[in-house]
């Protein structure tokens, strides 16, 4: 079983389509609790459990735009159980970041 507790993972997508940030556990969620970013070029990022299941609709980010969210200790999102989280662009750029996050 692994540890609990807040971790932290690096966001590093370069490509459209799908980029896991988090590998899933086994019957384990990811919570989410805070999530930065920041996007070289325009595009749409999205957040998904898994390859299909989206958690977090695009959102559409100008050259240079970013976020940060902290929402501890509220939940930003989850995945399912056992679910991947991933970052979806809907093009090509660089976008970079971290996110604060716990399985269970």
């Amino acid at each position: 079983m692994p540890s609990r507790g807040l971790r932290q993972a690096a966001i590093t997508a370069t490509a459209s389509g799908d980029t896991t940030v988090v590998t899933g556990v086994t019957d384990e969620k990811v919570r989410v609790y805070g999530i930065t970013l920041v996007c070289s070029a325009a595009v749409n990022v999205a957040l998904k459990s898994g390859a299909s299941t989206i958690k977090i609709a695009a959102m559409g980010f100008p050259a240079n735009g970013g976020m940060s969210v902290n929402t501890f200790p509220g939940i930003f999102m989850e995945t399912d159980a056992s679910g991947n989280l991933v970052i979806n662009l809907s093009a090509t750029a660089n976008v970079y970041g971290s996110v604060t996050y716990e399985l269970l």
